[in-house]
C-alpha cells in the first residue's frame, strides 16, 4: 500500500501503453471522422466520417445541418494544423458548431480506441474479465502491486488511502483495469469492486470523460461501447479547457489534493502550457515533496523548460525553481518509473 500521501498526475502516454491515441495520433484520426462529404442527393456518404456522429447532430439539429457540415470540415482541415483537437477547440473557443462537432468525434474516438486497447473484452459471461497477460509489458500491473501490497482483503476498504489521480485524459482505463484487477487478485465481485473503486477512488478529470464508468445502466456509459451517447450528455460530460477554467470549486479541490500530496508521479504527460496553468495554485506552500515523472518524447533541449514548468507548481519563488528541478526523477516510459524507483514509492518517508 501507499504509505504517503501520493497522487498520480496522467497524461495521455500512460494510456497510450494499451494502445490508445496520444494528441497527434487522436487529431488525425478525428480528421478522419468528420471528413462528410455526400453524393446521391445526401443519402450517400462518399467520405470517411462517421455515420454514428452525423446521425447524432441530424437527431438534435435536422434543421442546421449544412451549417454543421462546415463545422466539421474546418475541424477536419484545422486540426491537422494543431497539436491536439483541445487546442483547436479552445483557438475556437466560441463557434459553437466547433464545440459540439469536436465533443462527438472526441467521444466517438475515444470509445473506439477503448474498444481495440488491451483492457477492452467481450462481456459475454460473467467470468469475463481483462486478458492480464497482455498488459504485462505495460505499467498498470506494477502500478497495481505498488497499490495493494501488504493490503489484506479484510483491509480492502482502505486500498485507496493515501491515494488521489489527476487524469486529463477521456479514456476511463483506469477506473476499468481496476475494478477488474480488484475482483480478480482479491477473488471479489465485479459487483463489489465497482462500489468499492466509485466510493473510495479520488480521481480528478479537468477536461471530463467520455462518460461515467459508474453507475446504472442508463447512466454510465460501458467501456469501449460502439454506441454513441446523446448529443446533450456528451455536451455534458467533456469539458472544454474555457468550461473548466470556469469551473472554481473542482480547480480549488484538485489544486489542494496536489499541494498535499508528498509524492507526486507524473506518467505520459505532455506538459502542455495549459494543463499545467490548470494545476497551478496561489498558495505558496514550503516545497517538501518527491516527484518522479516520464519524459518520453521530451528532448535534453526541452527538459529543462518541464522542470521549470513543474517547479512552478510548488513555488512562487523562482530563485529556488532550480532547487526544486534538480530533485526530479525522471524516467523514459511510464513502466520504467516503476521498474526504478519501486521502493522510492513504497517508502515511509
Amino acid at each position: 500500500m501507499l504509505h504517503l500521501k501520493t497522487i498520480f498526475v496522467v497524461g495521455a502516454g500512460a494510456s497510450n501503453e494499451v494502445g490508445l491515441p496520444v494528441g497527434g495520433e487522436l487529431r488525425d484520426i478525428i480528421s478522419r471522422k468528420l471528413d462528410f462529404r455526400f453524393e446521391d442527393f445526401g443519402r450517400k456518404n462518399i467520405g470517411s466520417g462517421d455515420q454514428k456522429i452525423w446521425d447524432e447532430l441530424a437527431r438534435y439539429h435536422c434543421q442546421d445541418m449544412n451549417s454543421f457540415q462546415h463545422a466539421c470540415w474546418r475541424i477536419r482541415d484545422g486540426v491537422l494544423l494543431s497539436s491536439s483537437i483541445d487546442d483547436y477547440i479552445d483557438v475556437h473557443r466560441h463557434d459553437r458548431g466547433v464545440e459540439i462537432c469536436g465533443k462527438l468525434a472526441i467521444t466517438a474516438s475515444i470509445l473506439g480506441a477503448e474498444r481495440s486497447s488491451k483492457l477492452y473484452f467481450r462481456r459475454e459471461n460473467i467470468a469475463d474479465t481483462i486478458n492480464f497477460q497482455a498488459i504485462q509489458n505495460t505499467w498498470y500491473p506494477n502500478f497495481y502491486s505498488l497499490l495493494t501490497q501488504g493490503v489484506a482483503k479484510e483491509n480492502l476498504s482502505g486500498l485507496f488511502d493515501n491515494f488521489s489521480v489527476i487524469s486529463f485524459n477521456y479514456d476511463r482505463c483506469i477506473e476499468h483495469f481496476l475494478v477488474h484487477a480488484i475482483a480478480s487478485h482479491y477473488d471479489v465481485a465485479i459487483k463489489e469492486a465497482q462500489e468499492l473503486t466509485q466510493k473510495k477512488l479520488r480521481i480528478f478529470r479537468p477536461y471530463g470523460s467520455v462518460g461515467p464508468y459508474f453507475g446504472s445502466q442508463h447512466q454510465c456509459t460501458v467501456f469501449g461501447s460502439s454506441t454513441l451517447p446523446n448529443l446533450p450528455k456528451v455536451q455534458i460530460d467533456l469539458r472544454t479547457y474555457t468550461e473548466q477554467i470556469n469551473d472554481h470549486v473542482h480547480l480549488e479541490d484538485m489544486r489542494k489534493a496536489l499541494l498535499d500530496a508528498e509524492v507526486i508521479v507524473f506518467l505520459g504527460c505532455a506538459f502542455h502550457e495549459n494543463n499545467m496553468t490548470l494545476l497551478q495554485n496561489n498558495l505558496d506552500r514550503t516545497y517538501a515533496k518527491k516527484i518522479y515523472a516520464t519524459r518520453k518524447g521530451i528532448s535534453p533541449e526541452e527538459l529543462p523548460l518541464v522542470k521549470k514548468s513543474i517547479a512552478k507548481l510548488f513555488c512562487k519563488n523562482p530563485e529556488e525553481y532550480g532547487v526544486i528541478a534538480d530533485e526530479i526523477k525522471f524516467d523514459s516510459e511510464c513502466r520504467d518509473i516503476f521498474n526504478t524507483y519501486r521502493l522510492w514509492l513504497r517508502s515511509r518517508n
